[in-house]
């Protein structure tokens, strides 16, 4: 009696949703892995100073955080939310610590290339 109940519309109008999901799940991934790829380009060629380095961390750290967003959702495993979570204060961390030091550098040297780095040494 369940099965005379549903129609086929209802069953392709599922498949589409379900298929919908699947793509903007693909979507989360290729982005997140977009995104490192453009940080760990911009960590390799784009080195000038101190602030595009930790730009392109956080891109870097941006896409991690998207991928496994991706898996959470794909796998329905609501217990990597607390792995986003340390993800993002990771990330929240790291770029504290890179402004305090951009900032102390900038102020004893008025320079913000990493050559001038060197010269914050006691």
């Amino acid at each position: 009696m369940l099965l005379e109940s549903i129609s086929w519309n209802n069953l392709i109008a599922i498949d589409f949703l379900i298929f919908f999901d699947f793509i903007q799940i693909f979507y989360f991934g290729f982005l997140g892995f977009l995104l490192i790829l453009v940080g760990i380009y911009g960590l390799i060629f784009k080195r000038f100073t101190i602030l595009h380095l930790l730009l392109y961390f956080e891109i870097i750290l941006l896409g991690c955080n998207l991928i496994t967003f991706m898996f959470i959702i794909y796998f329905f495993n609501f217990q990597g939310i607390f792995i986003l979570f340390v993800l993002l204060t990771l990330a929240a961390v790291e770029s504290a610590i890179g402004f305090s030091l951009l900032i102390l550098n900038y102020r004893l040297i008025k320079n913000l290339l990493i050559s001038s780095f060197a010269k914050l040494r006691f």
